[in-house]
């Protein structure tokens, strides 16, 4: 792996390209057509010699090195539409083709364990009593070792570019060099008179590769659909953020994945007391700095908040006290004091809740109400549940800010 790894570094990766949409069309044009001319070397190898050795089996796996191009075309066009400039109906650009070609490759997966579940019901009832040639074992081990090492170049490239075509190509070449080694097996316990082993083994291989066609087919649907950002992404967003001192939290984190472009949208904490120049200045260099890290468009919002208000201190130490011990709401965020002149005080914040249940939103907002206006009856409180689909990392800025600074 780590030669192959070397080698693709070599040949395509320590090329310049002027984005990573552009290396993935790249590395997907070299493996799609390195794919395919291996199985086009395999189809014209394995029919020649199945005509000469007078082999059924031999030239019906022929076919099938022919029809496994088709995936690999598959993977070829989908990397280039899916590099195709953002137009006037799709302003976000075609990256989510991508998902649609993993969804299409993971069809062909599923086809073929479904090829060889069918094969091995079959093989409970029929006999083979033709001889086995020594041809048929050569070309039989030579199909595993040629997909392994697609396979292998696949879940490579998959690592290297994060692509997830990439990854369901892998476990297709590796299922064809599974189901080779099958047939190997077969073959040899043949010799024996066991060819009642053949079936199972068989059909637990097919249902192991229909999982993972499914399981690659699930991948492909999630992000079609919208998914959540993953916890190292939002924890990258905040480690970022925590290195400006004058932001005092991260929150309503809206991330959008379109493929190739990815649009955040985050809302930082910044003191009431800073001009709208400097604010706007912070919000600058927080999309800058987040951008770089995970090439995307980012749009940064400001919140006022005055930390220097007493009563400020004293909420957010028991809001937080409050937290430690509730299993619905995981963190508050925007704490802001309104003093009137009539000498009441209003505070207001919102809150993230564990789950996304929508429907108990307004019960368990009340419950935490109560318990707040126990202790301050003086102070109205106006408190806003987030929305599901926006997101604030599990830590805290002040705990990485802590796990950052060197200790005295």
């Amino acid at each position: 792996m780590c030669m192959i790894k070397y080698l693709l570094n070599r040949w395509i990766f320590d090329k310049n390209f002027a984005s990573l949409s552009e290396k993935r069309k790249y590395a997907g044009y070299c493996e799609g057509f390195f794919s395919i001319s291996i199985n086009l070397l395999m189809f014209a190898l394995k029919f020649i010699f199945g005509l000469t050795l007078h082999s059924h089996a031999l030239i019906a796996d022929a076919f099938h090195s022919l029809s496994d191009c088709s995936s690999s075309l598959v993977a070829i066009i989908g990397l280039k539409a899916s590099n195709k400039p953002p137009d006037k109906e799709h302003p976000f650009g075609h990256g989510r083709v991508e998902f649609i070609c993993t969804l299409i490759i993971s069809g062909f997966l599923l086809l073929v364990g479904y090829e060889i579940l069918k094969s091995s019901f079959h093989g409970f009832f029929a006999k083979d009593s033709h001889p086995i040639s020594m041809g048929i074992y050569f070309f039989v081990f030579l199909t595993i070792l040629a997909n392994e090492f697609l396979a292998r170049i696949s879940f490579t490239l998959s690592a290297i570019t994060g692509s997830r075509v990439f990854d369901v190509e892998g476990h297709h070449h590796r299922s064809d060099a599974l189901s080779s080694i099958l047939v190997l097996l077969s073959l040899f316990l043949k010799q024996f008179g066991l060819d009642i082993i053949d079936p199972f083994i068989g059909a637990g291989l097919s249902l192991w590769i229909m999982w993972i066609a499914f399981s690659s087919a699930k991948k492909s649907i999630s992000p079609l659909i919208g998914e959540a950002p993953c916890e190292k992404d939002l924890d990258k967003i905040v480690e970022t953020i925590a290195s400006i001192p004058q932001i005092y939290n991260v929150h309503d984190i809206i991330y959008h994945n379109y493929g190739n472009t990815l649009l955040l949208s985050i809302h930082i904490e910044l003191s009431e007391k800073l001009t709208f120049v400097e604010s706007h200045d912070i919000c600058e260099k927080v999309e800058k700095n987040v951008s770089e890290i995970l090439h995307a468009t980012v749009v940064v919002h400001s919140d006022p908040v005055n930390p220097e208000n007493p009563i400020y201190q004293i909420l957010k130490e028991e809001i937080s006290m409050i937290l430690k011990n509730d299993k619905e709401i995981l963190s508050f965020y925007g704490l802001r004091i309104i003093e009137y002149k009539n000498k009441k005080s209003e505070a207001i914040f919102n809150i993230y809740l564990r789950e996304k249940d929508s429907q108990r939103n307004q019960e368990i907002k009340q419950n935490f109400l109560k318990k707040l206006q126990k202790k301050h009856p003086s102070i109205h409180f106006s408190i806003h549940v987030s929305p599901p689909w926006a997101y604030v990392s599990k830590r805290s800025i002040d705990e990485i800010r802590k796990d950052i600074t060197p200790s005295s």
